[in-house]
């Protein structure tokens, strides 16, 4: 078998060209909960972004997150790795905020999409 690790943050699509079982997952450790919650907290535009979870569920992520992570990890809500404070007082900055690929790699395309197996 093959297996694909796609960092955090990075954009990615991967497509089968032949039959094939995709079983994914994500990973998300303790040190980004806060950020996590953040990204949830922002919006249909999250909520969209959010897979594996019915739409009509997906509204209500943000709190039941949050509410597993009080009761069961609650300094890993500060927003710090290891659960510490940032030092800098910033604020994490929720993936929903940062530039989406078109922004980064400019509007226009380079040239026209095809699939050409």
């Amino acid at each position: 078998g093959e297996v694909l690790f796609v960092p955090s943050g990075w954009w990615h699509c991967c497509l089968n060209l032949e039959p094939s079982i995709a079983i994914t997952g994500n990973y998300a450790p303790r040190c980004h909960a806060a950020r996590i919650l953040q990204y949830l907290r922002a919006g249909d535009e999250a909520g969209d972004l959010v897979s594996g979870v019915p739409h009509e569920l997906r509204p209500r992520l943000a709190g039941e997150f949050e509410a597993v992570l009080r009761t069961h990890h609650p300094e890993a809500l500060e927003g710090g790795e290891g659960g510490q404070p940032r030092q800098d007082g910033g604020d994490i900055t929720p993936q929903a905020a940062r530039p989406s690929c078109a922004a980064v790699m400019g509007r226009e395309p380079q040239a026209e999409f095809r699939f050409d197996f």
